[in-house]
């Protein structure tokens, strides 16, 4: 009797390798070999769920951002409107260990940006105007609860966030002995504060 192949499982097991090979090695010098390997696939399974390469780094990536999404909403499902909810929407995006598709998240968001033939650009413009969205939303319910009120306009407390998250993410895989999680998560919770012309935690 032939073996059942569950396609939905191996082509997430794809994906999660993937997430591996990049966070060890990097996304330029990923091959689809080195995913295969990681997989404990060969390497003539992976065109059956991925066309090319580039097919593959588009849906790792939006798997990641959407998984960095419901990590949020999670985080924030039973905290009320406040500065809290702000800090654990940017927190959420540092890089994590424990979590191989925050790193690998990091990593293609620098590296797919321009890449290819601009098909992850769009999807990298996708998942960031998803991003713009929440922040403003969460930020948006803090002020009309009442938990802050801003030192300056809503669009530019958006865009400042967004550059912390880039410049926390770079300094993380950069220098990840002398950039801690904790000295990260410190800098955002002041950044969040100076914002806020008043507000309670």
């Amino acid at each position: 009797m032939p073996k059942v192949v569950d396609h939905y499982r191996r082509r997430l097991e794809i994906v999660e390798a993937t997430w591996r090979v990049i966070e060890k090695m990097g996304l330029q010098k990923m091959r689809l070999s080195d995913v295969a390997k990681e997989a404990g696939f060969t390497t003539g399974v992976l065109p059956t769920y991925f066309q090319n390469r580039q097919d593959l780094i588009d849906v790792v990536f939006a798997e990641a951002a959407d998984r960095l999404f419901d990590r949020i909403k999670a985080k924030n499902a039973k905290v009320v409107p406040s500065v809290a909810r702000i800090f654990n929407a940017v927190a959420e995006f540092l890089p994590r260990p424990d979590v191989p598709e925050s790193t690998a998240l990091a990593v293609m968001c620098f590296a797919v940006r321009d890449d290819g033939d601009g098909a992850v650009s769009t999807v990298y413009r996708e998942k960031s105007a998803r991003l713009l969205s929440i922040l403003l939303t969460t930020l948006n319910e803090a002020v009309d609860a009442q938990a802050i009120k801003l030192a300056m306009p809503a669009s530019t407390v958006i865009q400042v966030l967004a550059l912390l998250i880039d410049g926390m993410c770079i300094r993380v895989l950069s220098s990840p002995t002398a950039q801690t999680r904790a000295s990260c998560l410190e800098v955002i919770e002041s950044t969040i504060l100076l914002m806020a012309a008043e507000s309670k935690r």
